[in-house]
């Protein structure tokens, strides 16, 4: 078939050969910037050293499954994943990402460079830039301040997923400020879609990571010499420290070091028994994986996304309760360490202070003083069919309201997939609740089909009825448009759930 495709000719549309792709743009739209040219190794070590910034293009010879600070342009040497992080965050940014065939050496004239470059439909465009179009660029595309909600530090239950009282706009709300924005979304989402497309789950307030962040303390020196602060205080002063907002490189330390800590330090027991015991009465069992996902008030909301900032994390209650720390998890021989409840709650509570979430809530103006961090546990998965993000509107094109499906094999991701993997893409029509028209508009990297005809149609008309249901809490701008950003799985046993909900605006 593609033999035949590439004889064709005069057609009223462009045919290429996957091998032959030259060019792809993710995010169409011109920067101003120096140019970075890097190998991966070199950009790792740029990573590290915080040598780049949102003044800079970077150009990486294989596309990084993440960039974890702001930047004004990417240009990757291996194709991306087009619901990638860096693709999603750089439409969110509106900056230009593109892939180009040899980037290094296309671009090595321009290296260091003040450029304005342009990732256009069709190719790349690069010029000289002056600084002064470069600062008046820079000072439009960044955002208005993003407001957050304080969080509710009262709450103390740790409710399933179905207990959430979601039936006003008012609970909902109460809910991301007690919960954070992934829960709590799930859990209006199941009051909507029927049973067999949901997880069990529950979850865990703010109030016991504000906990865990007031009564562990270590030696630290804040500016008046070494003493014994607690771990809010301590970034409390960081978020207030001219020093450590200036200057990347000890941000990015000073963070490491944080999360270290907190990793060493000890949960109360009486939350772990509280977790515990949720765990318990929900699935019945301490020996089945529970995945514990980030849900913070600095996330899945309309104005900041936050995807891929925070950290998952599977525990297994049958490893806290085993007297031991020694592999493999008595939850899944496959993994050779202990995935004990502690660990995770650890594990997730300490992603709040990533150098990546810290960076791109800063370019977002969101006030790092009330973040705060809830915890979503629901049903781990395992050998998984398919995994798929879906939008109920193509979100690179507005006005185009076909739904986008990308999904990808097993367990295989999506949206942090290895450089040169990349998934399916389809776009379907839809007709008063029932798909029309099913337009393959590029295969995986990894199999011909990932998702069959009559799996695309069940996906689909499940989500059309959720778009219609689902609760409007935003209001929609002037010039914008609101569709839904989901992730659903395909089971072992081939039984299609839906796991998040988030607002897309395009």
């Amino acid at each position: 078939q593609e033999e035949a495709a590439l004889s064709w000719t005069d057609t009223p549309f462009q045919i290429e050969n996957p091998a032959d792709v030259l060019y792809e743009a993710y995010n169409v739209g011109e920067a101003y910037g120096y140019l970075r040219l890097y190998t991966l190794d070199e950009f790792a070590t740029a990573t590290e050293e915080a040598t780049f910034s949102y003044q800079d293009i970077v150009v990486i010879e294989e596309a990084p499954e993440d960039i974890e600070r702001v930047v004004s342009g990417i240009v990757t040497g291996t194709r991306q994943g087009a619901l990638s992080h860096l693709a999603v965050r750089s439409a969110a940014r509106g900056t230009p990402n593109c892939y180009v065939t040899e980037p290094l050496e296309e671009l090595s004239a321009w290296k260091d460079q003040m450029v304005r470059f342009q990732c256009g439909v069709d190719t790349y465009t690069v010029e000289a830039g002056t600084v002064e179009e470069a600062e008046a660029w820079w000072a439009s595309i960044r955002p208005d301040p993003v407001d957050i909600c304080e969080p509710n530090l009262d709450e103390t239950s740790i409710p399933s997923l179905l207990e959430l009282d979601t039936s006003t706009q008012a609970n909902r709300l109460g809910n991301i400020c007690t919960y954070g924005a992934k829960g709590s979304n799930l859990g209006t989402l199941y009051t909507i879609v029927p049973p067999e497309y949901q997880l069990d789950g529950f979850v865990i307030p703010f109030s016991y990571y504000r906990q865990f962040m007031s009564e562990n303390t270590w030696l630290i020196d804040l500016g008046s010499g070494e003493g014994e602060y607690s771990f809010q205080e301590t970034v409390d002063a960081w978020n207030a420290d001219p020093e450590f907002l200036a200057d990347a490189l000890l941000r990015r330390t000073r963070l490491e070091t944080l999360q270290e800590e907190m990793m060493d330090a000890p949960v109360d027991s009486a939350v772990v028994a509280l977790v515990s015991e949720r765990i318990l009465e929900i699935w019945g069992t301490d020996d089945i994986g529970v995945r514990f996902r980030s849900s913070s008030n600095a996330e899945d909301g309309l104005d900041f996304s936050g995807a891929g900032l925070y950290l998952s994390r599977t525990v297994c209650l049958a490893d806290e309760n085993d007297g031991d720390s020694d592999g493999p998890s008595l939850c899944d021989e496959d993994e050779e360490d202990e995935r004990t409840v502690s660990n995770g709650l650890k594990t997730v509570w300490s992603s709040t202070w990533n150098i990546g979430a810290w960076e791109e809530r800063d370019w977002y103006g969101i006030d790092h003083d009330i973040v705060a961090m809830g915890i979503l546990a629901d049903t781990r998965s395992k050998d998984e069919l398919a995994n798929i993000v879906a939008f109920s509107g193509n979100p690179g094109v507005r006005d185009d309201n076909r739904y986008l499906v990308n999904s990808q094999l097993g367990e295989m991701e999506v949206v942090f997939a290895e450089s040169g993997v990349y998934p399916e893409k389809t776009l379907l029509t839809m007709v008063d609740g029932q798909l029309s028209q099913i337009d393959r508009v590029s295969s995986s990297s990894e199999a011909d089909i990932v998702l069959t005809d009559d799996q695309l149609e069940e996906l689909s008309e499940t989500f059309y009825q959720i778009a219609e249901a689902y609760p409007m809490d935003y209001e929609v701008p002037a010039d914008g448009q609101i569709i839904w950003d989901t992730e659903w799985k395909v089971w072992s046993d081939g039984q299609l759930i839906i796991k998040q909900i988030r607002p897309f605006l395009r």
